[in-house]
């Protein structure tokens, strides 16, 4: 691991392999995800179903739009009591900045 501390050019330090991680992780999902819609595609082409009930599908969103919309439980390095845009952005941890971000995408 680099001991190198952060500078004006490499804001997050060096080294930080988390960023490789996170990088797999991404891929992971993403490959895992794709072959599952893939595979679901083409067993719906072979055997349509007709859709009969959407309450499922309408209960399983609106819990997805509340949890994805809430703001994290865990309040570790945040000294305010609620959410704010400007505590988002001026966070000094990255991860916090991009689940931030996946959230308000994913809403």
């Amino acid at each position: 691991m680099w001991t190198r501390e952060s500078d004006a050019r490499h804001p997050m330090g060096y080294g930080k392999e988390a960023y490789v991680w996170s990088m797999f992780a991404a891929f992971g999902l993403f490959t895992a995800g794709a072959v599952v819609s893939i595979s679901h595609g083409i067993s719906e082409l072979r055997n349509p179903e007709p859709a009969t009930d959407y309450l499922i599908a309408y209960v399983v969103l609106g819990i997805a739009f509340v949890l994805e919309g809430s703001p994290s439980p865990r309040r570790a390095d945040r000294s305010e009591s609620s959410w704010s845009p400007r505590w988002t952005w001026s966070a000094t941890s990255w991860s916090t900045t991009s689940r931030c971000d996946s959230d308000g995408s994913s809403v």
